[in-house]
């Protein structure tokens, strides 16, 4: 991708100054044709030093919940104050420590908005920092002149989404480092410990057991085996790092993961929290339900989701109920489509949505926690095992010992 900069007059004839990301120079020419009446210029931004560095893989493709959360949190207390947005962009810019790319796009879109344009044309020109779930909030509070209130909501969304991952990554977390310490370590007894033990019983003699002979070959092909491990494993990471948010990786690792016995059901509750919440916070600001749906589906993460948020939307517009549309994609469970019908049949369909996502959120934190307490006792048992057959078949030969010495 390449920056270019642009200078465009729009349909009153206003001129616009500002920057896009594209893949070529026509590509950029067809999108500024989409936006505005006239393109006056479009050169590919020059100078190394704005250009960022990334490694496939370990690079970040987007911005944090948490830190969106308080930029929102920021600009929405700076604007109600009555500071100029301009003004509350170089301040929130500048206390953006944490992430230097987010940083620089806040400074990118300060830079947009002085030359004319609006605060949500200029977002829309970094879109792997601002998600479109951001931009459109953003669109509305614009449109409404409500743009603090909307902005306030858009952070309590990325703060409830930030709070509900660190919960979920701070149950995983335990099971994942035991997993890996016990990963490493039987590689580490069977290369370098078992060895040892296969000397001492060669100066011995005597026929070893099956199961101690079995430990020994597979120590013998442990100089080649166990860096082909390590170097799966890590690629296996780096693989789905750069993966996970590729269209063509979801589209096959969605539905399979909602299938899954354990992880699926909690992978379904998640989607379903995320997808209400969005839906409740666009409906909340104005934005019409046909083109809400057309958002919340990406917003949930997942793909499954996002086809059917799709159908949903294309039925709502043909003239069905959204209760009824959302019966006709079983990805949504019963209770959600009941909730969200008795909403909508009360003419309160923002706060049923609110109430959706909250019950939600509640659950896929207890169903996590209860994950982890089934987890962990597996976890034990299964290590245990592993490193107690280990043992076992290197202590084996020693009830032979005394046999051994007494017939030498």
């Amino acid at each position: 991708m390449s920056q270019f900069e642009y200078i465009a007059r729009d349909a009153q004839g206003r001129r616009r100054r500002g920057r896009i990301d594209a893949a070529s120079r026509e590509v950029a020419l067809a999108q500024l044709s989409d936006r505005f009446a006239a393109i006056v210029s479009l050169d590919e931004s020059s100078g190394t030093l704005n250009k960022d560095i990334n490694i496939p893989g370990m690079g970040s493709k987007g911005v944090r919940p948490k830190d969106l959360a308080l930029v929102a949190r920021q600009l929405s207390t700076m604007v109600g104050a009555g500071l100029p947005l301009t003004e509350a962009l170089d301040l929130v810019s500048s206390q953006t420590q944490r992430s230097k790319s987010l940083g620089a796009a806040l400074s990118s879109v300060r830079q947009d908005v002085v030359a004319g344009s609006s605060l949500t044309e200029a977002l829309a020109l970094h879109p792997k920092m601002f998600p479109q779930l951001f931009v459109s909030l953003v669109e509305a509070g614009e449109a409404s002149g409500e743009l603090d209130r909307t902005l306030a909501s858009a952070a309590g969304a990325f703060e409830r989404q930030h709070k509900l991952r660190a919960k979920i990554k701070s149950a995983m977390t335990y099971p994942v480092v035991v997993l890996a310490i016990a990963f490493i370590a039987v590689i580490g007894i069977v290369w370098t410990l078992v060895p040892k033990f296969e000397e001492m019983f060669a100066a011995l003699g005597g026929q070893l057991p099956l199961p101690t002979r079995v430990l020994v070959a597979v120590s013998h092909q442990m100089p080649w085996l166990g860096p082909l491990i390590i170097a799966v494993t890590l690629a296996s990471v780096l693989f789905l790092r750069a993966s996970h948010d590729k269209a063509w990786f979801r589209r096959r690792w969605d539905p399979i993961k909602l299938r899954l016995p354990i992880i699926g059901p909690l992978a379904r509750k998640l989607a379903v929290a995320r997808f209400a919440d969005a839906l409740s916070l666009l409906t909340n600001v104005g934005v019409p339900i046909t083109s809400s749906l057309d958002l919340v589906g990406r917003a949930s993460g997942n793909w499954v989701i996002e086809q059917a948020a799709r159908q949903v939307r294309e039925d709502v517009e043909s003239g069905r109920s959204i209760q009824s549309a959302l019966l006709a994609q079983p990805v949504f469970p019963e209770l959600t489509t009941k909730l969200i019908g008795a909403g909508e049949a009360a003419g309160d369909l923002p706060s049923m949505l609110e109430k959706v996502a909250e019950f939600y959120n509640d659950d896929v934190t207890e169903a996590t926690e209860q994950l982890t307490s089934i987890i962990e006792p597996v976890m034990i048992v299964v290590i245990g095992a592993v490193i107690g057959g280990i043992v076992i078949s290197l202590y084996l030969p020693m009830f032979q010992i005394n046999t051994l010495i007494s017939n030498s």
